[in-house]
C-alpha cells in the first residue's frame, strides 16, 4: 500500500510540475462549488416559506441568494473542467513519456517480444488518461464529501432521522467497485485480442504491407481476422458489464427505497404542522443532490477503481525495469586488445524449450572481419543480439578486451558499436537527421553526416534527393518515400556515423541490393571501418557468399552451432559445409568454378 500511495503522491508531483498554478486555482473552486449547492438548497426553502407567508422582500432576498448560487456553480463548473481538461493531457502526456523512459530502460529488448509483458503494456498505455486524472478524482471525492455533509446539517435540522439518508448510498457506491471486478478481469483477459486488431488493422494500412495485401486480394481476409478479434474482445466486456450491471441495479434499488422512506417521513411532518412546505422542498432539492452527487461519486470511484489498476501497471512495469536494470561498473579497456570471446554460449527464447544457440565457443581478434553464414534459422541473428547485449546468453559468457559484458553497463557497451540491420528503421525525418542519428551528439553536424554518407557509398543517392540532406522522408509526412535499397543505404550511413566503433555489424544490410553492388560497397566499407586489419572489428551476416572471401574468418552455423570455422581457402580445401553451401550459391548464379 505504501508502495501504490507513492505513485499517487507521484502524480500530484507531476500535476504541480504541469502546471501549478491552475491545481491551485482548481483546488480553490472546489470548496465553492460545494458550498454553492448548499447555497442553492437553503434560497429554494427560504423563497417557499416566504412565498407561503407572503414576506416580499424574503422572496426577492431567497431568489437574489438562489441565482447568485446558480451563477457560481454554472461558471465554477464550467471553468474548473476546462482546466482540469487541460492540466489532465498536460500530465497524461509526462506519464506517457515515463512509461516510455522505463519501458526503454530495460537494457535488453527481451521484454518486447514477450506476449505477457506487451499485455501488461498494452493495458497500461489505455489507461495513462485515467492514471493522469487520479488526483482529480480524489479532488472530486473530496468535493462530494463536503457537499454531503453540508446536506447531512440542513436535514438533520428537518428531522435528525433524515440524516440516515445518507446510509443509503453505501450499496450503489460498493455495488460500483463489486461491479468493476469483471470488467477489469475482462480487459486483461482480452489484452492481446486487441493488440492482434490493432497489428491488422495497421497491416492494412501501412504502405510496407499494403501493396502485398493488395496484390493478393487479402485485405478482406486481414480484416475479416481483425474483426473477429475485436468482436471477441467486444463480445468477452459486454458479457463483464453485463455481470456489473445487476450490481449497480441492486445498489440503486436499496437506495430507491431508502428515498421513499424519507419522503414519507418528511410528508408527515408537513402534514402533522412539524415541518413547512419550504422544509418539504429543502428535502426534495437536497434528495435530488444527493441521488446526482452520489451517482457523480459512483462514477469517480469506478473511475480511481480503473486508475488503481493501471497504477498497478506501472508500478508492476517500474519493479520489472528495477530487477532487470544493468549492474554492471567494470569499465571497458579503450582498446580491446584482448578482442571478443564467447565461451561456451548458448541462448533458449522465453517460454520455448528449444535452445536457438549452443555451445558457441569462439575467439574474434581485434581488428578482424568475422563473416558469419548458415541456412535461415541458424542462430545468426541471434548472435547479433547477444553480442550487442540485447539479449544475455542463457548460459556461457561474452567478454571483451577480457571484461566479461554482465560486468560492465550495457550503455557503455553500446557506445562502441555500431551497426546496420536488413529490416533497419525508416525514419519519416530530413535526410541529414535520419543518417546523423546513429549518432546523437553529432546529429545535427553536416560534415559528420556528408562523411557518413561518403564512407558508405550513399553519396549518389544523396544528390537525387529534391533537397540533398534537407529533404524530408516518408510519404506519410508528406515526404519522399525511398526503395527498400535506398533506405538500406541510409541504414548503412547511419551505421558509419561512428566509423570509429570497436565492433561494426552488418547483418544482411545489403540485402535489396545488387550482389555485384553489394559486393563493391564491401570492399569501400572495408577502407573506413578497418575491415583490412584496422583497429574496429567487423562482423558480417550474409546469405550471399561473395562477400565472405575478403574476410578474415568465417563461422558456418548451423542448428544452433558452429560446425566450422577459418578461413574461406581452408573451408573449401575442407570439402563440409561451407565448401557445399558456396559451390551450390555460384551454381544458382550460373557459376560452375570459384
Amino acid at each position: 500500500m505504501t508502495t501504490r500511495w507513492a505513485v499517487w503522491r507521484h502524480l500530484v508531483t507531476l500535476h504541480w510540475r504541469a502546471h501549478r498554478r491552475v491545481v491551485l486555482l482548481i483546488a480553490l473552486l472546489a470548496p465553492l462549488e460545494a458550498a454553492s449547492f448548499a447555497l442553492v438548497s437553503v434560497a429554494q426553502r427560504h423563497l417557499a416559506d416566504s412565498a407561503t407567508n407572503g414576506v416580499l422582500a424574503g422572496v426577492l432576498a431567497a431568489a437574489l441568494l438562489g441565482g447568485l448560487g446558480n451563477l457560481v456553480i454554472s461558471g465554477v463548473l464550467r471553468t474548473k473542467a476546462n482546466l482540469q481538461a487541460d492540466v489532465v493531457e498536460r500530465v497524461d502526456a509526462l506519464v506517457s513519456a515515463e512509461v516510455l523512459r522505463t519501458v526503454t530502460a530495460v537494457p535488453t529488448i527481451e521484454h518486447l517480444e514477450r506476449t505477457d509483458y506487451l499485455d501488461r503494456l498494452s493495458l497500461l498505455l489505455r489507461g495513462t488518461r485515467s492514471l493522469a486524472f487520479a488526483p482529480w478524482q480524489l479532488v472530486t471525492f473530496a468535493t462530494v464529501a463536503v457537499q454531503v455533509g453540508l446536506s447531512c446539517w440542513l436535514l438533520f435540522g428537518v428531522h435528525p432521522a433524515l440524516v440516515l439518508l445518507v446510509l443509503f448510498a453505501v450499496p450503489p457506491v460498493w455495488a460500483v467497485h463489486r461491479a468493476q471486478r469483471p470488467v477489469r478481469a475482462a480487459a486483461a483477459a482480452t489484452a492481446e485480442l486487441r493488440r492482434h486488431d490493432a497489428r491488422l488493422h495497421g497491416m492494412a494500412t501501412s504502405h510496407h504491407s499494403a501493396r502485398e495485401l493488395r496484390l493478393a486480394g487479402a485485405v478482406d481476409v486481414v480484416a475479416a481476422s481483425a474483426d473477429r478479434a475485436w468482436d471477441a474482445a467486444l463480445d468477452t466486456a459486454y458479457r463483464a458489464r453485463s455481470r456489473g450491471l445487476g450490481w449497480k441495479l441492486g445498489g440503486w434499488a436499496i437506495h430507491t427505497l431508502g428515498y421513499l422512506a424519507a419522503l414519507g417521513l418528511v410528508a408527515w411532518l408537513v402534514v402533522g404542522g412539524h415541518a413547512t412546505l419550504g422544509d418539504l422542498i429543502l428535502f426534495i432539492t437536497l434528495a435530488g443532490q444527493l441521488r446526482a452527487q452520489l451517482a457523480q461519486a459512483a462514477d469517480q470511484f469506478d473511475g480511481f477503481a480503473e486508475s488503481l489498476h493501471c497504477g498497478e501497471q506501472y508500478l508492476w512495469l517500474r519493479r520489472y525495469s528495477a530487477e532487470h536494470e544493468a549492474t554492471g561498473t567494470v569499465e571497458l579497456p579503450s582498446s580491446p586488445s584482448g578482442g571478443i570471446r564467447l565461451r561456451d554460449v548458448g541462448f533458449t527464447y522465453p517460454g520455448t524449450e528449444e535452445p536457438v544457440l549452443s555451445g558457441v565457443t569462439v575467439d574474434i581478434p581485434q581488428g578482424s572481419t568475422v563473416a558469419v553464414v548458415g541456412d535461415n534459422g541458424a542462430g545468426k541473428t541471434t548472435l547479433v543480439k547477444l553480442l550487442t547485449g540485447m539479449y544475455r546468453p542463457t548460459t556461457g559468457a561474452i567478454s571483451v578486451g577480457g571484461v566479461d559484458l554482465d560486468e560492465t553497463a550495457p550503455a557503455r557497451w553500446r557506445d562502441r558499436v555500431t551497426a546496420a540491420f536488413q529490416d533497419g528503421a525508416e525514419f519519416a525525418l530530413p535526410a541529414g537527421r535520419a543518417i546523423g542519428v546513429g549518432r546523437v551528439e553529432h546529429l545535427d553536424d553536416r560534415e559528420a553526416v556528408e562523411r557518413a554518407v561518403d564512407r558508405a557509398g550513399a553519396g549518389e543517392l544523396v544528390l537525387a534527393l529534391p533537397r540533398g540532406l534537407d529533404t524530408q522522408l516518408g510519404a506519410v509526412y508528406d515526404g519522399l518515400e525511398l526503395s527498400g535499397g535506398q533506405w538500406q543505404q541510409l541504414a548503412l550511413a547511419r551505421a558509419m556515423m561512428r566509423p570509429d566503433a570497436a565492433l561494426t555489424f552488418l547483418d544482411e544490410p545489403t540485402a535489396a541490393l545488387d550482389p555485384r553492388i553489394e559486393h563493391q560497397l564491401y570492399e569501400r566499407m572495408a577502407r573506413h571501418v578497418g575491415v583490412a586489419g584496422g583497429a574496429g572489428t567487423t562482423i558480417l551476416i550474409t546469405h550471399r557468399f561473395s562477400t565472405t572471401r575478403m574476410a578474415d574468418h568465417i563461422l558456418v552455423l548451423a542448428g544452433g552451432r558452429v560446425v566450422e570455422q577459418g578461413r574461406h581457402r581452408d573451408l573449401m580445401a575442407r570439402d563440409g559445409v561451407y565448401a557445399t553451401l558456396y559451390r551450390a550459391q555460384l551454381g544458382a548464379y550460373g557459376v560452375t568454378h570459384e
